[in-house]
């Protein structure tokens, strides 16, 4: 029975043009334990452009099981490489600022790894209650979160830290493209940084020199069209999974 439900499920996802409709069919049955009127609902919602991911309330970031709200952007796949990217020059006695936190995705996988103190921090308060019910569910420790405005909160500025930041990274006149499925269901707050797309990141490398962070290594999330904008401030740009330049590197002049 339940393969014939996957089939029907599929075949209505394909009508949306859903891009993946064979495997959001199996989560939808699965999901909705088989309940037809159920799955009738779900796919309602996804012809409304809804995310999947908030629908069924969480989904996976580097096979942590993450908790998900409109309060909260969906964790993508290609951030997942932040993680990669950061966890090779973290030393044990450094602090982990996790900037722009959200979810709290990024901290629990480097939770998962490291020791370290990591600081998960977040402007909105909304954000940091899912934050919460994720670093508990992930039974995370070592995760201090902390109600801020990028670094203005009280930390020991000695201590060799290592920054990673995902901070709203697109442009007043990017927001105005981007598809239904984001703009009409994600927080545009998490998203929308200011004119030119990179505002927030020119604040933080502020307050890193204003507050003489010992920092030690960063690696800031960007949207492929500002990466001129940190080429030209001799900052090193990785590709992300498919291929696009998607993480500035803090140049060795910010760093001790």
């Amino acid at each position: 029975m339940n393969e014939i439900l996957i089939l029907e499920t599929q075949r209505k996802l394909e009508k949306l043009n859903h891009p993946t409709p064979l495997a959001i069919a199996k989560e939808i049955v699965t999901f909705s334990k088989g309940n037809k009127t159920q799955i009738k609902k779900i796919i309602k919602r996804l012809s409304h452009d809804e995310p999947w991911e908030y629908i069924r309330g969480y989904t996976y970031f580097n096979n942590n099981k993450i908790f998900v709200n409109k309060s909260v952007l969906i964790p993508r796949v290609e951030t997942e490489d932040i993680v990669n990217i950061a966890k090779n020059h973290i030393k044990n006695d450094y602090q982990i600022f996790d900037i722009g936190t959200g979810s709290g995705c990024i901290a629990i996988a480097l939770s998962k790894i490291f020791k370290n103190n990591i600081f998960a921090i977040d402007i909105d308060k909304k954000a940091l209650n899912v934050a919460k019910k994720n670093i508990e569910i992930n039974n995370c420790k070592n995760i201090k979160l902390i109600n801020a405005n990028l670094l203005n909160f009280d930390f020991d500025n000695k201590i060799p830290t290592i920054i990673v930041a995902n901070l709203p990274y697109l442009s007043t006149r990017d927001i105005e493209k981007l598809q239904h499925s984001v703009k009409d269901y994600e927080p545009i707050s998490a998203l929308e940084s200011g004119e030119k797309g990179y505002e927030l990141y020119v604040k933080l490398l502020e307050q890193i020199k204003s507050k003489n962070v010992n920092i030690k290594y960063g690696v800031f999330e960007i949207d492929p069209n500002i990466s001129k904008y940190f080429e030209g401030k001799n900052f090193d740009i990785h590709k992300d999974c498919f291929g696009r330049k998607r993480f500035a590197i803090i140049p060795p002049t910010l760093l001790k």
